[in-house]
């Protein structure tokens, strides 16, 4: 059995982070690591940390979007293989979002890496949408409407549903 990943906290241990995102390796594992790391913000460290996550985020998000290519390139237009695709590159952005929005990292770094991705997913949204409108299968093309790469994630809400308030009856 393999020990968990360490907590980065020195800039050291972050781009070994870095790297393993960008691997893509034991996913779940780093999420929680560097939700329990710290990030070392001083005014030297600050440039590369960004850089290198910058580095990571970004070649991530473009193996992501290469994987994205091949498994559209095997659907051949075939609309449960298309949404599948679309699926597929939902999961990997969305633990893109996970990463970047970690409470670890300083707001402007999650707020500047969040609005990259989400820009990003809406470019492929809008050239796969485009793409799909020059060939003439409309079902096809209500398929990608209705299958959006990003999908917003609802804002927590800490306020507890109150009991007895619903309008639904049960009858024995």
């Amino acid at each position: 059995m393999s020990e968990g990943l360490k907590s980065p906290t020195t800039y050291a241990d972050w781009v070994s982070s870095f790297q393993i995102f960008r691997d893509g390796q034991r996913d779940e594992e780093l999420v929680v690591a560097i939700s329990k790391g710290k990030v070392p913000w001083t005014k030297g460290v600050a440039e590369r940390f960004t850089q290198k996550m910058s580095e990571a985020v970004s070649a991530r998000l473009q193996r992501a979007v290469d994987q994205f290519g091949k498994e559209l390139g095997r659907a051949q237009g075939e609309e449960n293989n298309v949404v599948q695709a679309i699926l597929a590159l939902r999961r990997q952005i969305s633990y893109l979002f996970r990463f970047v929005t970690s409470p670890t990292f300083p707001d402007e770094i999650t707020k500047k890496f969040s609005e990259e991705i989400e820009k990003n997913a809406q470019n492929l949204q809008n050239y796969l949408l485009e793409e799909v409108k020059k060939g003439s299968n409309s079902r096809l093309i209500r398929v990608v409407q209705h299958t959006p790469i990003l999908v917003k994630q609802p804002e927590t809400n800490e306020a507890p549903i109150p009991m007895g308030k619903t309008k639904r009856r049960i009858i024995f």
